[in-house]
Formats: C-alpha cells, structure tokens, sequence
C-alpha cells in the first residue's frame, strides 16, 4: 500500500474565486483524519471556534453533495 499524502493546492480563476486542487494517495481514511487534523490545528491556532469550525464543516459537506453525483 501506498503511503498516505493528502496535497492541496491552491488555482485561482478568472473571476478571484477560491479554488483548490486535492489529491491523496493511500488509504482514504488515514488521508481524511490527516486533513481533518491539519485544519482543525489550523482553525484553533487562528481563533476559531469549535462551533464556527462545525458551521464550516456542514456547509461544506452540502456543497459537495452536488459535485458527488451519489459516488462513495
């Protein structure tokens, strides 16, 4: 198995909106607790709140079920 990395990059568009790039490598599950504990470290070192950081997290989630067409 291949060893776990999440890479994230930033590609901005014409119109200045925020775009990102995201690809992981090994098992999905070790990929996503790396990610969740990288931003949350990244939010609590900025001052954000857990609830904030929920609110975040939701609105998130909705906004992909569109892009994920039903695919686990």
């Amino acid at each position: 198995m291949r060893k776990p990395k999440v890479i994230l990059k930033l590609k901005k568009n014409e119109d200045k909106d925020m775009i990102y790039i995201s690809k992981c490598t090994g098992d999905n599950g070790v990929c996503f607790t790396m990610a969740m504990g990288f931003a949350i470290s990244l939010a609590k070192n900025s001052g954000i709140s857990l609830s904030k950081v929920k609110e975040l997290v939701s609105d998130i989630y909705k906004e992909t079920e569109d892009d994920d067409n039903g695919e686990d």
